[in-house]
């Protein structure tokens, strides 16, 4: 049977009615009395637990309503409750270590990896896999990553006196806290390696080369950042990889230009074929398709390719492909050939120009 929580307004000797500087300074006042490096009681880490607890449920508008209205059970209801992790991350992340004086330990995990690849536009639309070389550092295998052959000499480290940590003291709001973290000359061991590894130098670690495959999704766009984990430099040992990043670069194909995630592509269309109508083939990022224009397409008219554009990376939407149009005006320099266009125009139904897209695309494909 668990010990009854008390009241988080009893714990900070605060009314109902207290205001958020009241429960400010409470908190502050009571955290200095019964932080456990200045009390020395049984309960007093048991009591600080308590206060934090209190204190990030009551100075949070929303959680402290539904403490009011249901007490404790609004923690075990689903309602956001008190949840004192959350109090010891921030006070972590301020001070570093825990509420404690405890520093984080650990062997320090490897660092992330950068690197880019260069793919067509078409992989882009439609994904591709890939090998990628990195330069990056692999545990040595003389000696597992440890930096010291086995059997090597050791002594014990003169700044920790062989305990593995150090002290040191930080000012924080509860007065002046004694913080433990890793001594940084032995690691935390307490002891000091007197013999290096040959093959590594007593770093752990050696540079070389390795070859990942990396799956870029369809719909990727350039610059965009693919992360495989684990396959960064090695950490300490004992401490995982760090991460790769493989930044994608999309090269330019005069046949496409992505929006979005829409696809323009211009379709060179003769006059003869814009007056009469024609179908056509386009090229898409799938392979050749066919269009059918009616007589009297015009420059910058529309035809939309129904899903034949970039995928979202999630996989929920897909663009379209949009083909614009694009009439080759021939030049007619002969007499004979002037005749000829002029008898043909008795028989062609003028329609007025239309403006729209036309300057913008062709703009970008020249």
């Amino acid at each position: 049977m668990g010990t009854e929580k008390r009241d988080y307004y009893d714990v900070l000797g605060v009314s109902r009615q207290a205001s958020a500087s009241e429960l400010k300074s409470a908190f502050r006042k009571l955290a200095r009395e019964v932080h456990p490096d200045v009390n020395s009681a049984p309960d007093a880490e048991h009591r600080f637990k308590e206060l934090g607890e209190a204190y990030e449920v009551l100075s949070d508008d929303n959680k402290r309503a539904r403490y009011d209205r249901y007490g404790h059970e609004a923690g075990r209801s689903g309602g956001g409750g008190s949840g004192f992790g959350s109090f010891e991350d921030i006070f972590s992340a301020v001070f570093g270590g825990d509420m404690f004086g405890r520093g984080g330990g650990g062997p320090t995990p490897g660092d992330d990896l950068l690197t880019r690849i260069s793919i067509s536009f078409v992989d882009s639309a439609v994904g591709v896999d890939r090998t990628v070389q990195v330069r990056t550092r692999t545990h040595c295998d003389e000696c597992d990553g440890r930096g010291y052959p086995e059997g090597a000499r050791k002594d014990r480290c003169k700044d920790c006196e062989g305990q593995g940590e150090v002290r040191r003291v930080i000012n924080s709001p509860f007065g002046r806290i004694m913080q433990a973290e890793p001594c940084r000359r032995c690691g935390g061991h307490g002891q000091v390696v007197l013999d290096s590894c040959p093959g590594c130098k007593g770093r752990g670690t050696v540079n070389g080369k390795t070859q990942v495959e990396v799956a870029i999704p369809a719909g990727i766009a350039a610059g965009q950042r693919i992360r495989i984990t684990g396959h960064g430099h090695a950490g300490a040992a004992g401490a995982p990889r760090g991460d790769l990043y493989v930044e994608v670069d999309v090269t330019q194909d005069e046949r496409f230009i992505r929006d979005g995630l829409d696809i323009l592509a211009p379709l060179e269309v003769s006059l003869a074929d814009a007056m009469i109508g024609a179908r056509l083939a386009v090229a898409t990022v799938a392979g050749d398709d066919e269009i059918g224009l009616d007589a009297g397409v015009q420059p910058g008219d529309q035809v939309r390719l129904r899903g034949k554009g970039f995928p979202s990376l999630d996989g929920r939407s897909v663009g379209d492909q949009i083909v614009v149009v694009q009439i080759t005006v021939p030049a007619v320099t002969d007499e004979e050939g002037r005749r000829l266009v002029g008898d043909l125009a008795t028989h062609v139904a003028a329609r007025p120009t239309r403006d729209g897209l036309l300057g913008k695309i062709k703009g970008a494909f020249r």
